[in-house]
C-alpha cells in the first residue's frame, strides 16, 4: 500500500487480499510463478499491471537489501567458530563461503536499488534514448519498450517521497524482527 500510494489510493483491504492470494500462489505455483499474481489482481483504473510489477520488484530489492544488511551486520558482531565447518546443515557447502555470498548478495541488491535510483532520476532520459535507439529496429517495438519504461517510472514512484520509503523501511524492519523472533 506505502509503495502504490504514489500511484493514488488503493484500499486496505483490497491491497491484504490480493497480497494473501499472491502468497499463497507463490506457494503453490513452481518457480514463484505466483509473484504475476499480485500485479495482476491489483488492477486499478490508475495502476497498469506494469507500474504494480515493479512497485512489486522495487519491494523485494530493498527487502533483499533489509536482509543482507542484517545478516553482514549480524556476520560482524559475532563470534567465528574455529576451525569453521565444512558443510552448512546437511549441505557440502563449506561455511568459509556464507560471508562471501553475503556480501555478493548485498553488492547485488545495493546494484539494483541504485539502478532504480538512477533510472528514476534520469528517466526523461532513458525513455528518449530508448525509443531513439529502439525505433531504428523497430518503431512499434520501440513505442512498446518504452510504455513498459513509462510502468517502471511509475512503480518506483515511491522513491522521492522520503516518508513513504522511511515508512515501508520501518515497516519491514518490523516484519523481519517478528518474523526472526517467531524462530
Amino acid at each position: 500500500k506505502l509503495l502504490l500510494s504514489p500511484l493514488g489510493d488503493v484500499p486496505l483491504r483490497k491491497v491484504l487480499g490480493v497480497s494473501l492470494v499472491g502468497y499463497a500462489a507463490i506457494g503453490l505455483l513452481p518457480f514463484r510463478m505466483g509473484e504475476f499474481t499480485r500485479p495482476l489482481l491489483l488492477r486499478e483504473p490508475r495502476i497498469s499491471p506494469w507500474a504494480a510489477a515493479w512497485s512489486i520488484a522495487a519491494e523485494r530489492i530493498l527487502d533483499g537489501l533489509l536482509v543482507c544488511t542484517v545478516l553482514l551486520l549480524s556476520l560482524g558482531l559475532s563470534t567465528p567458530l574455529e576451525p569453521l565447518p565444512d558443510h552448512v546443515g546437511g549441505l557440502p557447502i563449506p561455511v568459509a563461503l556464507v560471508p562471501r555470498a553475503a556480501y555478493a548478495a548485498t553488492a547485488f541488491f545495493g546494484a539494483a536499488f541504485i539502478a532504480l535510483a538512477v533510472y528514476y532520476a534520469q528517466r526523461d532520459r532513458a525513455h528518449r534514448l530508448t525509443e531513439r535507439a529502439l525505433s531504428l529496429v523497430s518503431p512499434r517495438l520501440a513505442r512498446w519498450v518504452t510504455d513498459k519504461l513509462e510502468g517502471l517510472a511509475a512503480g518506483i514512484g515511491f522513491l522521492p517521497h522520503a516518508r513513504v520509503l522511511a515508512s515501508f523501511l520501518l515497516l519491514s524492519v518490523v516484519y523481519w524482527g517478528l518474523n526472526l523472533g517467531a524462530t
